[in-house]
């Protein structure tokens, strides 16, 4: 073996323990590194744009696997990163098309049935999935991933009971996966809440929420020492007039995703999803290096991202990306134009449906409650900061509020960000847009209430949550 080669190999190698330890930023490192040595190596390319999917970065992880598949265009496993690439950049026909170009090789294939199954699940027609799974079904030993897309499949068809069945089947056992376990015990957790088995339930979610090591809360102190008020009035905006960006700021599971559906479905908007670009400008660099000139230049990458992703440049796009709360100073001096929407929940609701969600690789302060208690605090505590430094209002769409009264406040949100009315707006469930976020089924039916004070069902278990949430802990 060639010491280049061993090089290679042993990168690659390298890269995947970072990949298994949940470290994207290494992962994707190792592989650049690997692939100076061998820059055409198919698997190097498929691997290393799995991660800048998983990082965000539909785009870019698009232009390298096309590179792969030039070299394997019927490769099933290439054809699945393709998939999910254009899936993060929004193209769901798109990632369809790749998903049967894999399914045409083997009807059989697992990943690519799997992912089918979320697909039509989160676009809104789990209808469209029925069947795809039955030749792979009728095998002797189907692949623990069909049986993982068949409990989906039960999940979302309120088969609560077969769906229970099935789960404790796959818990039971030992060829599956702990990756495979650990969604089988969330959508068990979801299906016994959604029986009204609230131990039982939480009992899932706790057990769930322990595979995987808890990440530590916002360092709300430093964010704000780093970009206090001082530093934002003496750092000049840019002259910059867009008024395309709209940042919708919030918990996860405070309803942002809601309120980028309902915005969006204006003729005259568009959304981004959670597009990680702003949050990949502000870590380039500390805020103390940062100039107007610097900002302007951000300005404009962020307007070119935009228009590749919306080539039909809509008024206003919604972003609602991940640490919005922490980038908000940098965005409203890169945009003295931008409007500010901040969603707030019940903090005792909002903290247990995150930890209630399996988010994978994301948010990894959402699988214990006293860290999540204390990420909420956090939050809280940068937004009334830029509250009290950005020279513009910052809306503030209560969820609960948007229940009880939803054309009153989506006609308050509309003239908040420069939008005339639309009925469109409050038919925002009606879109088969493909959404990638936890909420992907809520946003599928019309506003409602059944999500207000869900904590109670669940009150003797949350402890922890409410010790760290402090002054925002039910009274």
């Amino acid at each position: 073996m060639s010491k280049s080669k061993h090089n290679v190999d042993a990168l690659a190698f390298q890269a995947q323990q970072a990949f298994k330890n949940e470290d994207l930023a290494r992962a994707g490192m190792l592989y650049r590194k690997a692939l100076k040595l061998d820059k055409n190596n198919p698997e190097l390319q498929t691997r290393y744009g799995h991660v800048l999917a998983l990082s965000g970065r539909g785009a870019e992880s698009l232009e390298q696997v096309e590179r792969a598949r030039k070299q394997r265009p019927n490769h099933p496993p290439t054809l699945m990163i393709v998939a999910f690439a254009k899936l993060r950049m929004n193209d769901a026909d798109g990632a369809l098309e790749a998903l049967d170009r894999a399914l045409l090789q083997d009807p059989t294939y697992a990943p690519a049935l799997l992912a089918k199954v979320n697909l039509f699940i989160d676009s809104g027609t789990p209808e469209l999935a029925e069947g795809i799974l039955d030749e792979a079904l009728a095998l002797s030993a189907p692949d623990p991933l069909v049986l993982v897309a068949q409990l989906k499949l039960l999940q979302a068809n309120k088969r609560h009971s077969e769906g229970i069945d099935l789960a404790n089947q796959i818990l039971a056992r030992d060829d599956f996966s702990e990756r495979h376990k650990l969604t089988a015990r969330f959508t068990l957790g979801h299906m016994l809440d959604a029986l009204g088995e609230y131990d039982r339930a939480f009992e899932s979610f706790r057990t769930a929420n322990t595979i995987l090591p808890p990440g530590a809360p916002t360092n709300a102190k430093a964010s704000i020492e780093l970009w206090n008020k001082d530093f934002h009035d003496n750092l000049a905006p840019t002259t910059n007039s867009s008024e395309q960006p709209v940042i919708v700021i919030g918990m996860p599971r405070s309803g942002t995703t809601l309120t980028e559906q309902i915005l969006s479905a204006h003729p005259q908007a568009g959304a981004v999803g959670e597009s990680p670009v702003l949050l990949q400008q502000f870590l380039r660099t500390t805020p103390s290096n940062l100039t107007t000139d610097r900002l302007g230049e951000y300005a404009s990458e962020y307007l070119e991202y935009l228009a590749m992703q919306l080539p039909n440049s809509p008024a206003r796009v919604i972003d609602k990306h991940m640490n919005a709360d922490r980038t908000l100073g940098m965005v409203s001096r890169m945009f003295p134009k931008a409007r500010f929407i901040h969603c707030l929940r019940d903090p005792a609701d909002c903290c247990l449906s995150a930890y209630f969600q399996n988010f994978g690789y994301n948010l990894p302060y959402a699988r214990d409650l006293r860290t999540l208690g204390e990420q909420y605090a956090a939050h809280r505590t940068l937004m009334d900061h830029w509250t009290q430094i950005i020279d513009r209002p910052i809306y503030i769409n209560t969820y609960e509020q948007l229940v009880d009264n939803p054309e009153t406040k989506v006609r308050a949100m509309l003239e908040h960000v420069g939008l005339s009315w639309d009925d469109a707006c409050m038919r925002f469930h009606e879109s088969k847009q493909h959404v990638m976020t936890a909420s992907a089924t809520q946003v599928r039916k019309p506003i409602y209430a059944s999500s207000k004070q869900r904590w109670r069902n669940y009150e003797k278990h949350l402890g922890p949550l409410f010790e760290a949430l402090g002054e925002y802990a039910p009274a």
